[in-house]
């Protein structure tokens, strides 16, 4: 009983100090705007992403005053609702300011694209409608209008999936426009997709036509996770149905994670990208493509690079991929093989591709006999006929030229990075 007493007793005192601390609280207004409220860390998910930061309270919630230097952390009633409207978000201003800006799939914008004079209307969206979406969200193809012109579904496959293999889609938030040289009177709109790489690529319109610039084997926003978030209540159906609200609300961060500082206006493009010659493993390098003749309508962006290093990779210091002759083969000392000179190496020498040089298409593979590769090493040349996934339905692994003739990678080299090899 007399435990029973004390418990009792002690429950009596808290509902007294409360109650004495509430009228406190009403006698004195001020004695609650000086007390801490401390809100505990919550998950907050904006759109499709989930935050860490700290959680306010929302307008017009009742949250209990904590007691003066009290340290109990006190749980906000509600999480904060977004409304679905961006009252902030103007691309069009964005573009003006940045050089680039993304637009949520079904929406369009008003912009002149070929410096006419004349505002068009801009619109792309993601369909099902195509046969090779498969009924499919993850390989829905897009439809571009631009003031009724139709660049469509076929279109982008042709362009982005020419052996009509569609791999990981275009499920990215949205599309882009924007403004590679800002001396010129054109716009470009770009799309970003997946084919065994990211990548992408970039169109014009002018003069009633579409008009394809280029494609980089990059992505142009900073990170590939900005993907079509699924709706919950359809995440395990097929089709399942993306989530257009919380796309468009994570639009508004997406501004501020895109890789402009690789794209000045100055009609060069400088990123970290791919560089799959003739292999298939996805190592990157800084690149840089050039905007020619941006005046005319049918510019062309190409690489202006005078090679490629495999051993340049951004963030580490790494060498390039080891790989072992597969049979006793005839390499050219020299780039360009006119003086005749030849080197022979056995069966089962440790080589690395050093570099890529794009004018002629010749690479320099370094060797060493005692199977470590150094600055300095001895080195030995080979060309490059066509490079993978240029011709899959013909040269399915690329093709090079030798001294005496021309074979498949996969047949020369052995290695974990060679495709089939």
């Amino acid at each position: 009983m007399g435990k029973r007493w004390k418990w009792f007793t002690a429950f009596i005192i808290i509902l007294l100090w409360n109650g004495c601390g509430k009228e406190r609280a009403e006698s004195d207004p001020n004695l609650l705007s000086t007390s801490t409220v401390l809100v505990t860390i919550q998950p907050m998910v904006e759109g499709n992403r989930t935050s860490t930061e700290p959680m306010e309270p929302t307008t017009g919630a009742a949250v209990p005053a904590a007691p003066v230097n009290s340290t109990m952390p006190i749980l906000a009633d509600e999480e904060p609702s977004f409304d679905g409207v961006l009252p902030d978000y103007n691309p069009a201003e964005i573009l003006r300011q940045t050089g680039g800006t993304v637009i949520p799939w079904g929406d369009s914008i008003s912009l002149d694209m070929d410096g006419d004079g004349k505002e068009e209307t801009v619109s792309m969206r993601l369909t099902l409608d195509s046969e090779y979406s498969s009924n499919d969200w993850r390989t829905a193809l897009p439809i571009l209008t631009v003031d009724g012109a139709v660049f469509g579904e076929e279109d982008f496959l042709q362009l982005c999936y020419p052996q009509s293999d569609i791999g990981g889609g275009f499920e990215r938030l949205g599309w882009y426009i924007l403004d590679i040289d800002t001396s010129d009177s054109y716009l470009e709109i770009a799309v970003e997709y997946w084919y065994r790489n990211a990548r992408t690529s970039f169109l014009r319109y002018g003069e009633g036509e579409f008009v394809y610039v280029g494609t980089i084997e990059t992505n142009i926003s900073m990170f590939e996770s900005f993907f079509l978030p699924v709706r919950e209540e359809s995440e395990w159906e097929i089709p399942w149905e993306p989530d257009w609200e919380a796309a468009r609300l994570e639009i508004q961060n997406t501004e501020k994670r895109l890789r402009m500082d690789g794209i000045r206006g100055d009609g060069i493009i400088q990123l970290s990208a791919y560089h799959n010659v003739l292999e298939t493993y996805e190592e990157m390098s800084k690149m840089t493509w050039r905007l020619e003749n941006p005046e005319d309508l049918h510019a062309e962006l190409v690489l202006d690079l005078p090679y490629l290093d495999f051993g340049e990779m951004p963030g580490r210091n790494r060498i390039p991929g080891l790989k072992v002759l597969k049979q006793d083969t005839v390499f050219y000392q020299n780039k360009g093989g006119e003086d005749g000179a030849t080197v022979t190496l056995p069966a089962g020498t440790e080589v690395w591709f050093r570099r890529y040089y794009l004018e002629g298409r010749w690479i320099e593979m370094v060797y060493d006999e005692g199977g470590v590769y150094e600055e300095g090493a001895q080195s030995v040349w080979f060309q490059v006929v066509v490079e993978i996934e240029e011709n899959i339905g013909e040269y399915p692994y690329g093709l090079i030229r030798l001294p005496d003739g021309e074979i498949a990678p996969r047949d020369c080299f052995g290695g974990n990075y060679i495709w089939g090899g």
